[in-house]
């Protein structure tokens, strides 16, 4: 099996085709759990041609022994066995993975959630809402995609309505769910409720998903700062250091300076210097982060 892995992954074409094919024909689930848990130790980019590698070999006498690798959940692979069993999606497949939404597992309701994002099926709703606030991170996010893309417009309302709670977990579970869901129109309702939250940190850490920070300063500087500001706090604590990448960080700083600064931005960048002297001074903040990163 190692060795099969080894081939899917390496660059001889002959040989990580026949792996491919082996694992998708013979639908080996034991082979496919043993490459979900290499993720960790493979580059982005690797795990992203065995994704497209897998793709190629799928056809239409194949495409359901997909249905056996649901039971492995894997954000790396999720995006590939989704679109190849939607190309082939037909009634029986739609009701399969309602089912599955239903009664499955985790990785089954996950998996899923991610195929009504594609499939326009209004019987899944009701399920999809059930599940938009599970404490499994990749299920719930699904579950909001999914929402957004059948155009449930009142689980939306229902989430800008938890922002005003009381309970901290409950606004930022409320901030999540916005954050998935996709809308932009909820950046200024959630940077309302970062301004007056102890987990203003965690909360920063959402928006860019939503929209830039390039944006977001173009639209409102002081806000903006603000979002920056409450992110270099978290990193490291709250925040993995991967998000200065995501979040091009570096370059919203050259931006700040290259504008000659305020006083307010002047201060997020005094900010933002303390904390990565911190950070590279202290093995332990980069320990844990991946490769990449």
């Amino acid at each position: 099996m190692d060795d099969l892995i080894k081939k899917l992954t390496g660059k001889n074409k002959d040989d990580y085709e026949h792996a491919a094919r082996h694992l998708i024909d013979c639908a080996d689930v034991e082979m496919f759990k043993a490459l979900v848990e290499k993720d960790a130790f493979l580059f982005d980019f690797i795990r992203q041609n065995v994704a497209n590698r897998l793709r190629d070999v799928v056809n239409d006498s194949n495409y359901k022994n997909l249905l056996n690798f649901l039971c492995v959940y894997s954000p790396s692979y999720e995006e590939f066995i989704i679109t190849a069993l939607v190309n082939y999606a037909d009634e029986a497949i739609t009701d399969d993975m309602l089912e599955r939404l239903k009664k499955g597992t985790l990785a089954e309701k996950t998996y899923s959630a991610k195929y009504f994002s594609f499939v326009n099926d209004p019987l899944a709703i009701p399920l999809l809402r059930q599940n938009a606030y599970c404490e499994h991170e990749n299920l719930s996010a699904n579950c909001a995609q999914a929402l957004a893309a059948l155009e449930d417009e009142e689980c939306y309302h229902d989430a800008l309505q938890k922002l005003q709670s009381d309970d901290e977990f409950e606004k930022l579970e409320a901030v999540k769910f916005l954050t998935a869901y996709g809308s932009k129109d909820a950046i200024p309702a959630i940077i309302e409720t970062m301004k007056n939250s102890s987990m203003a940190e965690n909360i920063a850490g959402e928006i860019p998903y939503l929209d830039n920070l390039f944006n977001l300063l173009e639209a409102d500087t002081q806000d903006a700062l603000l979002v920056i500001n409450n992110i270099i706090n978290g990193l490291g604590e709250i925040l993995g250091l991967s998000v200065v990448l995501d979040f091009e960080l570096y370059e919203v700083f050259q931006l700040l300076i290259e504008k000659k600064a305020s006083s307010k931005a002047a201060l997020v960048l005094l900010n933002a210097q303390e904390k990565f002297e911190t950070l590279t001074e202290n093995d332990e903040y980069l320990f844990d982060e991946d490769k990449n990163t």
